[in-house]
């Protein structure tokens, strides 16, 4: 029996639920770590007595750690699998988000913060490449942006954290990363990737890791191979898949870029646009982040009903109108209105993305492809506090500017891309 008939067939909800459930936890993980970021940067930056564009020096190492990450986690997930990485990847953001509330040097801060980066970005494109290898055609789009949508989840928790115990001492927020390690459990009660095991010709341990999927099989496997190259990121170069890989490195740097520009200094931004004071603009912020969630649910809604190139490109549209009302914003009220939309529209994106890119790309190569795009966005995630911070007396022009580069990936979708809703992956 092919393997995409049998896990179509074989696995059952619960299973599936069960897959979602435990992806979406290391999901959030990755979210509180990249988020709290936005909620205590301001503060380190006062008890550190440092500039703002100093200050997003703990950013960029940050995401510049997420890019070392997702580059090699993906080449690394397609060798050794998904399952074993996602364990080490889980314990480096644990134990050094936690060390990053301690007060330390800055230069050591640095560090610290570069390692929780390795960590968080190595482990978005494995997990993401991993419950796509499960997740049936039929639902994969929205099991998919589900997954992305615990982002909001993620966030929202550790903005709670943040504004609760957190809020007189910000080294409180780090430190309930340490609770991280106890989902290491989670991984004895899950399966390594089927596909995987099946392209690396270890085919009895597939069918042992079928039983943790309840499925007792013992027939004949089959799966569909596709030739490689030595070096696994130049697969995604090839005249077969160039203009696709083209398309979808843009969309993940200009989606990346934007929501990093928004969201990193979004108090300080806040401030700048309605004059407001630091501390009840990080109120505001939360609210722009309960608010992913809705944004979650609406790709989750659309992108199974008018699939994936239609959908993104709504999504793209409508987070470059709500930047330029967001940029013009003056008063309270219409920072909350326009920054809640804005935020719900790139949220959207974000899980389409996230959904869409590892059905472009076989088994063979699809952690490299989702670990490659990756490392792009983490290159907007460098880039993009530092544009912020440099343009706080421009803020208008700057977010405007953001606004024209989202149109543009919204045009390539539609000009480039390829429909894959409701088609079987490799």
């Amino acid at each position: 029996m092919d393997i995409e008939e049998l896990l179509e067939k074989r696995v059952s909800r619960s299973v599936q639920i069960k897959l979602v459930l435990i992806s979406s936890i290391y999901w959030s993980i990755v979210a509180a770590g990249v988020m709290v970021l936005s909620l205590t940067l301001p503060k380190i930056a006062q008890t550190y007595g440092l500039q703002s564009t100093t200050a997003s020096l703990i950013a960029s190492s940050t995401f510049f750690g997420m890019l070392t990450g997702a580059l090699l986690s993906g080449n690394i997930a397609d060798i050794i699998g998904r399952k074993p990485l996602i364990g080490i990847l889980v314990s480096i953001i644990s134990i050094f988000s936690a060390l990053s509330g301690l007060k330390i040097n800055f230069s050591t801060l640095l560090l610290v913060r570069f390692i929780t980066g390795f960590g968080l970005g190595g482990l978005l494109p494995v997990v993401n490449a991993y419950l796509t290898e499960f997740s049936p055609k039929v639902v994969r789009g929205r099991l998919l942006v589900i997954l992305e949508g615990s982002w909001a989840i993620g966030s929202i928790i550790i903005g709670i954290v943040a504004i609760t115990l957190g809020k007189t001492n910000y080294s409180v927020t780090y430190f309930v990363f340490l609770l991280g390690l106890l989902t290491l459990v989670f991984l004895k009660f899950i399966p390594e990737s089927i596909k995987f095991l099946l392209k690396k010709g270890r085919i009895d341990e597939a069918k042992k890791n079928l039983i943790l999927l309840g499925i007792d099989y013992d027939g004949v496997i089959e799966i569909k191979k596709e030739s490689v190259l030595r070096v696994p990121i130049l697969n995604l170069f090839r005249e077969k898949y160039l203009a696709i890989t083209l398309m979808v490195f843009y969309v993940w740097f200009v989606i990346s870029f934007s929501y990093y520009a928004f969201f990193t200094w979004l108090p300080r931004v806040i401030s700048s646009l309605i004059g407001t004071e630091i501390t009840k603009s990080i109120n505001y912020t939360f609210t722009m982040l309960v608010m992913q969630l809705p944004g979650y649910l609406l790709g989750a809604y659309i992108i199974e009903t008018i699939g994936r190139k239609k959908s993104l490109f709504i999504s793209l549209l409508g987070t470059s109108i709500m930047a330029f009302f967001f940029a013009t914003s003056r008063t309270p009220n219409h920072i909350l209105i326009n920054g809640s939309l804005l935020t719900i529209f790139c949220m959207s994106a974000w899980g389409i993305i996230y959904a869409y890119t590892p059905e472009l790309y076989p088994t063979e190569f699809r952690a490299t492809a989702n670990g490659s795009a990756g490392a792009l966005a983490r290159v907007a995630g460098i880039l993009a506090p530092i544009f912020i911070s440099s343009q706080f007396k421009n803020l208008t022009f700057a977010i405007s500017t953001l606004g024209v580069i989202l149109v543009i990936g919204g045009i390539l979708v539609l000009v480039i891309g390829r429909e894959t809703k409701g088609k079987s992956i490799g």
